[in-house]
C-alpha cells in the first residue's frame, strides 16, 4: 500500500490507494489505521510546501508482523486441537482401564470371599478333628491304664501259681510210694478281654502210683474279671507246662 500527500496554496488533496489484501481481516484493520494516521499527518502539514511520503517499508513490516502473529495463532490453535484430541484418546483409554481394573478388582474380591469361606470351613473341620483326636488320646490313655492293671493282675496270678507249684512239690515229697510215680503239672493262664471272658489262672497236678494208691488230682483256679479293652476284643492266652521226672523214690 502506498500513500501520497500533495499540498498547495489554495487546496489540499489526500489520496490513499489501497493495495489488494488477501491475507486476513486484521491486515485490513491495520491498513485502515495507517490511512487514518496518514490523514492526520496530512492535516498537520497542510501549510508545508514540501510533500510527505510515508515509507512503504513500515507498512510492509507491519503486515509481515501481523501475518506472523496470525500464523502463530493458527499454529497454536492446531496444537491445542491436537492436544485436545490426544487428551480425549487418553481419557477413553483411562476409562477402559478403570472399567477393566474395577472388573478385575471385583473378581479378586469375590475370590477372596470364597477363600475366606473355605478357610472358615477348614477351621471348623480342624476343630472337629482336634476334638476327635483328643477323645481318641484320652481313650488310649484309659486303655493303657487298664492294660497296666491287667499286667499287674497277671503278675499276681503267676506268683500264686508258683506258690501252688511249690506247695505241690512239697506235698509230693511228703507222700510215700513204692515206685517212682509219674507227676504231671500243667499251668495255664488266660487273659480275657471282656467281662464275659475273665482272666483265669489254673494249676492242676496228677500223681499216679503203680497199683499202689493214686493221689487225688489237685486243681486250683483263680479267676479275675476284667473290663473291655477294645472295640474288637482279641483274647490272649498263655499256657505253661511243667513235667518233673525227678521225684523221690519211696520204698514200701
Amino acid at each position: 500500500m502506498k500513500s501520497n500527500v500533495k499540498t498547495g496554496s489554495t487546496a489540499s488533496t489526500s489520496t490513499t490507494t489501497p493495495v489488494a489484501d488477501t491475507k486476513s481481516t486484521s491486515t485490513t484493520s491495520s491498513t485502515s489505521s495507517v490511512a487514518t494516521t496518514t490523514n492526520r499527518v496530512s492535516t498537520e502539514f497542510l501549510s508545508a510546501a514540501t510533500p510527505i511520503h510515508l515509507p512503504s517499508d513500515f507498512i510492509n513490516t507491519e503486515n509481515m508482523q501481523i501475518n506472523t502473529i496470525n500464523q502463530k495463532l493458527i499454529t497454536s490453535n492446531n496444537e491445542l486441537l491436537d492436544k485436545n484430541a490426544r487428551l480425549r484418546v487418553d481419557l477413553e483409554t483411562a476409562k477402559r482401564a478403570i472399567l477393566t481394573s474395577t472388573k478385575n478388582w471385583k473378581q479378586v474380591t469375590d475370590d477372596l470371599k470364597r477363600e475366606e469361606a473355605y478357610s472358615a470351613e477348614l477351621n471348623e473341620q480342624l476343630k472337629s478333628e482336634r476334638k476327635t483326636t483328643d477323645h481318641a488320646l484320652a481313650r488310649v490313655k484309659n486303655l493303657t491304664s487298664q492294660l497296666e492293671s491287667e499286667r499287674g493282675r497277671c503278675d499276681v496270678a503267676l506268683t500264686q501259681i508258683k506258690n501252688l507249684e511249690s506247695q505241690l512239690q512239697l506235698l509230693q515229697k511228703q507222700q510215700g510210694v513204692n515206685r517212682q510215680p509219674a507227676v504231671t503239672t500243667t499251668t495255664s493262664v488266660s487273659v480275657g478281654s471282656s467281662v464275659s471272658q475273665p482272666a483265669t489262672a489254673t494249676t492242676s497236678a496228677t500223681l499216679a502210683a503203680n497199683n499202689m494208691w493214686t493221689l487225688p488230682s489237685t486243681s486250683t483256679s483263680i479267676a479275675t474279671a476284667v473290663t473291655s479293652t477294645s472295640s474288637n476284643p482279641q483274647p490272649a492266652a498263655t499256657n505253661f507246662s511243667l513235667t518233673d521226672p525227678v521225684m523221690p523214690v519211696f520204698k514200701s
